[in-house]
């Protein structure tokens, strides 16, 4: 870099700046001193420099004038001829340095191009980060909104289920009530009949007629009691249902704002798993097996231990969960029907038609078309959540811990049904939802 401010050595103390500085001399020298100055070619005059002594050879006190690649250092016409530079590529220092300037602005054109590469990138985060901002703020306010609204439907179905349950404690009182009246009557009957029996007079006692006959009147009086038996079950049931109603229709407005459905129909198919596969009755658990089962050999049939489900998604948004085994190996994910079912292409995730998360040696990791990409971290939870955007071409997994956490997004564009699919080995797997 050029030196600034180099003061005449000869108009000091007035430092007027030097224009030129001779390395023979090593004094610097301002436009009324150079004219003076000796033009012999033994005087080399350079830029202006505050250390002169720099510009020559530390063992020979000569003018630098050469350059050794090989041992890139400026050297002497001395170091050059008599000295360990002998054999090397030496160059003038002028061509040399022209060499490294032509080097440098090579690399300068590569600095302001990755550095224009770096100011569109930042240019184009920043509008991304303002529309990631707007879009994060929309779903925190919909998010919000949406449990505001919850909380409000939750309140007023609190208010409902409340105001709509008998209380026992009144129609016990009710029916106290009516015994009460019941007694007074059965006591006034009672007074009655015994003045009757009192009486000597057979006249009397044979005139006196009861309306309604005293037998059947005591026996009415005790059916009040009944509607007291059943008053628990009444309770349970009407609060069962007004609960189960209310928050159903809460969920169901949940859902249809985000659009997001459980697939809870998700069952294995037989005719798809592998022949070392023991699957349960209800088809929602698989176990590897050290046995075959001598399933038919058919074309949809995996050779290895995997197998799809019966339903196949092509639209919408939907997920499902599984519960893997905490030992062993396993693969989930989903596949087009169409990838093959026999050698190692048939691998879930091993081929350009699947894409799968798997957990080996207790580490996740993540496949399509036999590119393995290792997440790393350990395997905390064995619940597993699969989320599919078809129309988006969004693949997700979740680890349903506490919190819950993101695995692994895949980025597709789907051209066929998918299918859940699923892969164990020295394992087992269930779907739980």
């Amino acid at each position: 870099m050029a030196e600034s401010a180099i003061p005449c050595t000869y108009c000091a103390p007035s430092n007027i700046p030097a224009i030129k500085t001779c390395l023979t001399c090593g004094a610097s020298f301002c436009d009324k001193h150079l004219e003076v100055h000796s033009k012999a070619p033994e005087h080399i005059l350079v830029d202006p420099t505050a250390d002169p002594a720099g510009r020559k050879c530390s063992l020979h006190q000569e003018v630098l004038k050469y350059y050794c690649p090989d041992d890139s250092t400026c050297i002497c016409l001395t170091c050059f001829l008599l000295g360990n530079h002998k054999g090397h590529n030496v160059e003038l220092l002028s061509e040399a340095s022209s060499k490294r300037k032509d080097s440098l602005r090579k690399s300068l054109e590569k600095l302001v191009s990755k550095r224009v590469e770096t100011e569109e990138r930042v240019q184009s985060l920043e509008e991304l980060w303002a529309k990631v901002h707007e879009e994060d703020k929309s779903k925190t306010d919909r998010i919000a909104n949406l449990f505001r609204d919850i909380k409000r439907k939750v309140e007023d179905l609190e208010r409902k289920v409340l105001s709509g349950v008998p209380r026992k404690e009144n129609q016990v009182c009710d029916l106290i009530q009516q015994l009460e009246l019941k007694k007074d009557t059965l006591s006034s009957k009672i007074r009655s009949i015994q003045e009757l029996c009192d009486l000597s007079d057979p006249i009397l006692v044979l005139q006196h007629q009861e309306p309604n006959g005293v037998d059947t009147d005591v026996e009415s009086s005790f059916k009040y009691v009944e509607p007291i038996h059943g008053l628990n079950d009444l309770d349970e049931g009407l609060i069962s249902i007004s609960m189960h109603r209310g928050l159903s229709t809460i969920i169901t407005c949940v859902q249809e704002q985000f659009k997001v459905y459980q697939a809870d129909d998700i069952i294995f198919d037989m005719n798809t798993a592998g022949d070392s596969l023991d699957i349960s009755n209800d088809l929602k658990t698989i176990i590897a097996s050290p046995k075959k089962f001598n399933r038919p050999k058919t074309q949809e049939r995996f050779q290895y231990n995997q197998v799809l489900s019966t339903r196949s998604f092509s639209s919408g948004r939907h997920y499902w969960c599984v519960k893997t085994s905490e030992a062993g190996n396993w693969r989930v994910g989903v596949c087009y029907n169409s990838m093959e079912r026999k050698g190692e292409p048939s691998y879930l995730g091993d081929n350009n038609k699947s894409w799968s998360l798997g957990a080996f040696e207790k580490q996740y990791r993540v496949t399509h078309n036999n590119h393995l990409v290792n997440l790393g971290g350990i395997v905390s939870s064995q619940d597993i959540a699969i989320y599919l955007d078809y129309d988006k071409g969004r693949l997700s997994f979740f680890e349903l811990g506490d919190p819950i956490r993101h695995l692994y997004t895949f980025s597709a564009l789907f051209t066929e049904p998918l299918h859940a699919a699923f892969g164990i080995w020295n394992s087992h797997l269930k779907i739980i939802r």
